[in-house]
């Protein structure tokens, strides 16, 4: 019997129907990713309840929001964030703590049992690699009620810790904006294993409004940085302020992250005859990249 089999049969049957406990997600059943970076997987709760488990594989990797340790699973690849919505119109009730659990629609905020309307669990895969590759789901104890991810992780062939040299700092202006979070390590990429970094989420206003602090809102153009620095001409929309939507053609772009990045940290630096760095020539790209909305534009 397998790791997952054995937990669900220890669940308590939850009091509520399975028509009253519904999972979604806002993401699709079927991902590719880029290696390492990071990818979120979403999966919601129209209520509330403590029985939400996440695996890959059939092995558990967290039951509610506590990891569960296993040999074959690396703790630091995986994060859970996790959100409650409180239905304040029903509001709360019962004391809670630790060790008194709050009943099935309801959560522990602040000591009391409050009513939910939503609760999200969304993972978080960490530094991809290609082992991350296969089947994640997401279900509530033993209903059948589940959403079901396949995740498929591409070579980007960007060379590691390539972030860790560029100094430049837009995360004020990309905070102003609004910008996604996982698309937030743009803005300060010296930090960027700190964030959960994703470009294949990121979406058109994310660029759009990235590239305005990044290029002081159009005033300043990086293209001839990045001619010098060879960026294939279907990049240079990423080198100004002129962004208008993100496209088939910008999948490839993002192999040339390094080189991109490096003209925004050159213009921040504002030195003068700064030596520029050279990046060799490419002589393979991957083209399996893809952007979020790469298939709405051609």
């Amino acid at each position: 019997m397998s790791q997952l089999s054995s937990l669900l049969s220890l669940i308590l049957v939850i009091s509520s129907t399975a028509e009253d406990l519904h999972l979604t997600t806002n993401d699709e059943g079927y991902l590719t990713v880029i290696q390492g970076f990071a990818a979120q997987l979403n999966c919601a709760l129209n209520t509330c309840s403590p029985n939400v488990i996440w695996s890959k594989d059939d092995v558990i990797l967290f039951n509610g929001t506590s990891f569960v340790k296993s040999s074959s699973v690396d703790e630091k690849s995986y994060k859970l964030q996790h959100k409650v919505e409180i239905d304040y119109e029903k509001g709360c009730s019962s004391s809670c703590d630790d060790s008194t659990l709050c009943a099935i629609g309801t959560s522990c905020v602040d000591n009391q049992c409050c009513s939910c309307s939503k609760e999200e669990f969304t993972l978080i895969l960490r530094n991809l690699s290609f082992e991350d590759s296969g089947r994640y789901r997401c279900q509530i104890g033993n209903q059948s009620e589940q959403l079901e991810f396949q995740v498929e992780v591409l070579e980007s062939g960007l060379k590691g810790g390539f972030h860790e040299n560029i100094s430049y700092d837009h995360s004020e202006c990309c905070a102003e904006k609004g910008i996604s979070t996982l698309c937030r390590a743009m803005c300060k990429p010296s930090e960027m294993a700190e964030y959960h970094f994703d470009p294949t989420s990121c979406k058109t206003d994310d660029y759009k409004n990235f590239l305005a602090c990044a290029t002081d809102n159009g005033n300043r153009t990086h293209v001839h940085c990045c001619k010098t620095q060879l960026v294939p001409s279907f990049c240079y929309d990423f080198c100004s302020g002129d962004f208008k939507m993100l496209r088939r053609s910008h999948r490839l772009c993002l192999y040339y992250l390094p080189e991109i990045f490096e003209c925004y940290n050159r213009a921040y630096r504002m030195l003068t005859n700064p030596p520029l760095e050279r990046f060799p020539t490419r002589n393979r790209i991957p083209l399996t990249a893809s952007l979020s909305d790469s298939h709405h534009h051609s």
